[in-house]
């Protein structure tokens, strides 16, 4: 926060995070993800402190494809048989 806004009463606001690598098994990989996250505010005349931890990250992943079947060219005489005029 760059300044305080006494418009709506919130006079400061820190947060921390920290980062930590979290590895996954079964793609054997490693990311740095969010291990803890801690913010303090001054809100309306009370200061408030809350910390989340995290863990049991999940990792999933979506593929995608195309499969095309292009459509097949009847012969001229199966043409004649299917058209009705």
């Amino acid at each position: 926060m760059v300044k305080p806004m006494p418009e709506i009463e919130l006079l400061s606001e820190h947060q921390t995070v920290e980062y930590g690598p979290v590895p996954f098994l079964k793609k054997n990989t490693t990311l740095w993800l969010p291990k803890t996250a801690e913010i303090y505010f001054d809100f309306r005349k009370h200061r408030y402190y809350r910390r989340h931890s995290f863990d049991h990250y999940m990792l999933f992943s979506i593929d995608t494809g195309e499969k095309r079947k292009e459509p097949v060219a009847l012969p001229a005489d199966e043409k004649k048989e299917k058209d009705p005029s």
